[in-house]
C-alpha cells in the first residue's frame, strides 16, 4: 500500500503510479482536486484532499484493510489444449504436443511430435503468439514460435535445432533469446 502526493520532484505520483506493479494499492494524496479523476485510471484505492483530515485519513486505511483481507481469486488456469480449424474440421490439439510453429502470411503450421504432417490453419502470428503459454513458447523470428522444452540445442551461429528445423535467430529476436538462455541455463 502507498500514499502517494501528486506533486513531487522528479517525477509526478500519476507518473509513478501508473509503473507500479497493479496489486500495489495507492491512495492519492494532494491539495488540487481535479486529480481525483485521473486517479481512477490507476485504480486509486482512495483519493485524499489536503489538508487530510484524520477521520478521512483512518476511512483509507480500513478501506484498505477490507481489501487486503479478501481472499484472492484465483487465476484463471491455462488451457490443455486448443482448438484450430484444418482443411474444414476442428481439431483438438494438446498444447505440450506442439514442437513449434511456422508462419507464412495469414496461415500458420502447427508441427506436432509424432505427426508426419504439418497442420494448417487460418491465423496470423501474432494471434498464435498470444495464446499459446509465455513460459512454454518463445517467439524467436518473424516466423517462428517454438516450445522452448523442445530445443535441443542452440548452436554458436545462434541458430536453434528442433524438431527437423534448424532455425536462425535475427538480431531483433536475439536480446530477447539470450534473456531467455541466460535464466534458463548453467
Amino acid at each position: 500500500m502507498l500514499f502517494l502526493d501528486i506533486q513531487m520532484p522528479n517525477i509526478d505520483g500519476m507518473e509513478l503510479a501508473h509503473s507500479l506493479p497493479e496489486e500495489t494499492r495507492v491512495v492519492f494524496t494532494t491539495a488540487f482536486k481535479e486529480y481525483a479523476f485521473e486517479s481512477y485510471e490507476v485504480n486509486a484505492l482512495d483519493f485524499l484532499l489536503k489538508p487530510i483530515r484524520y477521520n478521512k485519513f483512518l476511512a483509507a486505511v480500513e478501506k484498505a484493510k477490507k481489501q487486503y483481507q479478501q481472499p484472492i481469486a484465483p487465476q484463471p488456469q491455462q488451457p490443455n489444449s486448443l482448438f484450430i480449424r484444418v482443411e474444414g474440421e476442428w481439431r483438438n490439439i494438446a498444447i505440450d504436443k506442439i514442437t513449434y510453429v511456422n508462419g507464412m502470411k495469414d496461415y500458420v503450421m502447427f508441427y506436432l511430435d509424432n505427426e508426419p504432417k504439418a497442420l494448417i490453419t487460418h491465423l496470423t502470428m501474432k494471434a498464435v503468439e498470444e495464446m499459446l503459454p509465455k513460459d512454454k513458447f518463445l517467439r524467436i523470428h518473424r516466423s517462428y514460435i517454438v516450445h522452448v522444452d523442445k530445443i535441443k540445442k542452440v548452436d554458436h551461429n545462434d541458430c536453434v535445432y528442433i524438431g527437423n528445423e534448424i532455425i536462425h535467430i535475427p538480431e531483433g529476436y536475439l536480446p530477447a533469446f539470450k534473456s531467455f538462455l541466460e535464466t534458463h541455463s548453467f
